[in-house]
């Protein structure tokens, strides 16, 4: 008995996919984007998905998509002319930094903190719990409690 082996050839796959802009039409509750119109067909389509980096979006939004073999996927959000670039963020091994060229805030609708360039910063709350296993230090001149 004899046999023949031909070898298999892989086809050459040509990607010719590229990103496309196109506005928001539908978002969730939470801002993750459902619908889009895309820019070149006028067309609405579903969303299967969108990169994880892309913040909340809103109605007429304007997206770049990318149409793939699982659907189409929300690949960035493009900027407003109004909107400023994005503060830096860094993650070294789980310790995340933030920093912002004046200050830096975290908020909430009752309670923020605001960190100043001149090393201000400022602790706005309903209330302020502090524990500590060790000895708790307040450190300058005068202290003022009230």
């Amino acid at each position: 008995m004899t046999a023949s082996v031909t070898p298999i050839r892989a086809k050459k796959t040509k990607i010719t996919a590229q990103p496309e802009l196109a506005l928001v039409v539908s978002v969730d509750t939470q801002g993750k984007i459902e619908q889009v119109q895309l820019s070149t067909q006028g067309t609405t389509k579903t969303v299967s998905g969108q990169a994880k980096h892309i913040s909340c979006a809103a109605h007429n939004d304007m997206v770049l998509v990318l149409n793939t073999g699982q659907g189409l996927m929300v690949i960035a959000l493009i900027a407003k002319p109004s909107d400023s670039p994005a503060a830096h963020i860094s993650d070294n091994n789980g310790h995340v930094t933030i920093k912002g060229a004046k200050s830096v805030s975290l908020s909430t609708e009752k309670g923020s903190i605001e960190v100043y360039q001149d090393g201000r910063i400022v602790l706005d709350a309903t209330e302020v719990n502090a524990n500590s296993e060790r000895d708790f230090s307040i450190a300058g001149w005068p202290i003022r409690l009230n």
